[in-house]
């Protein structure tokens, strides 16, 4: 059968969701392995560490080989440095994908590479290197652009908008200037490298992990994207000590905020200090709090450094949550309403999907109080609409994941041409850098 190889992120949010779908795959007979990328060793060597806990094997790849490509540009001459680090990130990052898949297929090549669409110029140097490739997407957020993200889905979010608004202003200025200064290519160069920065993903196939019930009944049909199962680790290990009988006694309020919790700066204590004094105002809850100190906190509030999400979930009533696209799934998976509040990224797209789809209530950190999230916890918990509405995108969500469409989408892509997009391998095609 097929030797496939997943290029990722070394993110457990990019890395857990693949899990499923890479069992499902060597169970069909397919040889797994994977190539983690990360931004430090340390995590480079978490993440293989992960991986090979998955039951999976890990490319062992130096980090001295590609690190050299994240460092921070910084000084006055920022946009130089920044044109400086875009060539580097070209020139030694995505030429290094293609060099060290080379390498590693040379014992038995791979019969398809799938990559990370977070990385997404990797792919188009890995086709232009002769592989077969595809793609995976562990986010919603660039899937639908458009007014979906914004208000009036999430309250509060008017400053965020304000501020995302004058970032994109940025980017365009930047990506013009350096253009226009750093890139004497072709007219037909230009035309090229325009419709592979607008879409890079055309001629591949790229698999998102969700189905496509969850995304907005707007979103643009995409010829080459493919909506799968939830994709959700199911098989991650169980705590034995965790203190479950602390939670007996009334309905269960979980609230998590992900793995990527020191990028939120203060936002995430703020609600989490929001949700310790609600629940003083609301004895017969029970929360479970992950994160944070345990000092000062009234007796139905249990504070866990980490929790076993998956058991949580089975036994809590609602979920306030960063609405991460990982966590929103398995709420779902498991019929569990939501209170979103977004920190970053891709999340604030999330919690509008969900509350547009009656699965929950959201709002912006600036606007979470111990009042508002009172009243939010009291609405989810006593309005039934919230849990029928998520009792019936759990039906979708299970079905998609029992149907194997992930699976079956990988070996639909190994019979892909390798061909891609001919005019943008030019542009990404990689330039030589020894190993």
């Amino acid at each position: 059968m097929a030797n496939i190889l997943f290029v990722t992120l070394e993110e457990t949010g990019h890395l857990t969701p693949t899990y499923p779908l890479a069992r499902s795959l060597r169970d069909r007979g397919h040889a797994i392995s994977y190539l983690p990328f990360a931004e430090t060793a340390e995590g480079l060597a978490q993440a293989s560490s992960q991986i090979e806990a998955a039951g999976f094997s890990a490319h062992a790849i130096p980090y001295e080989a590609y690190g050299e490509v994240f460092a921070t540009p910084r000084g006055p001459l920022r946009a130089f440095r920044e044109m400086q680090g875009w060539r580097r990130l070209r020139d030694r990052f995505v030429s290094k994908v293609g060099l060290l898949v080379t390498q590693l297929s040379a014992a038995r090549p791979f019969d398809l590479v799938i990559v990370d669409s977070m990385m997404s110029p990797a792919h188009l140097v890995l086709a232009a290197t002769g592989f077969r490739a595809a793609l995976f997407s562990t986010n919603l957020f660039f899937k639908n652009p458009g007014p979906w993200s914004t208000p009036p889905y999430i309250p509060g979010t008017q400053a965020w908008r304000i501020r995302r608004a004058k970032a994109n202003a940025l980017d365009w200025w930047r990506y013009r200037f350096l253009r226009g200064l750093a890139m004497p290519l072709t007219a037909k160069a230009f035309r090229a490298f325009d419709r592979a920065r607008r879409d890079p993903f055309t001629g591949f196939i790229e698999i998102v992990l969700c189905p496509r019930e969850f995304e907005f009944p707007l979103a643009e049909p995409h010829p080459h994207r493919v909506y799968v199962g939830p994709s959700i680790d199911l098989e991650r290990p169980a705590d034995p000590d965790f203190p479950w009988s602390r939670l007996e006694g009334g309905p269960i309020i979980y609230a998590a905020f992900g793995t990527m919790t020191g990028s939120y700066g203060k936002s995430v204590a703020l609600v989490r200090r929001a949700l310790i004094d609600a629940a003083a105002r609301r004895p017969a809850w029970r929360v479970l709090l992950v994160g944070g100190d345990s000092d000062d906190v009234p007796p139905n509030v249990v504070v866990v450094p980490k929790a076993p999400q998956i058991e949580v979930l089975s036994r809590a009533n609602v979920m306030v949550t960063h609405a991460g696209l990982n966590s929103v799934k398995e709420c779902i998976f498991f019929g569990v309403p939501m209170i979103a509040i977004p920190q970053a990224w891709d999340q604030i797209g999330n919690a509008s999907r969900l509350t547009f789809h009656g699965l929950g209530l959201a709002s912006s950190v600036s606007r979470c109080t111990a009042d508002s999230l009172s009243a939010m916890l009291d609405e989810v918990l006593a309005n039934s609409m919230y849990r029928e509405r998520v009792a019936r995108m759990k039906e979708i969500f299970r079905r998609a994941e029992t149907d194997e469409l992930a699976a079956r989408a990988v070996e639909r892509a190994l019979s892909a041409p390798i061909d891609g997009v001919a005019e943008m391998l030019s542009i990404w095609r990689p330039s030589p850098v020894s190993s």
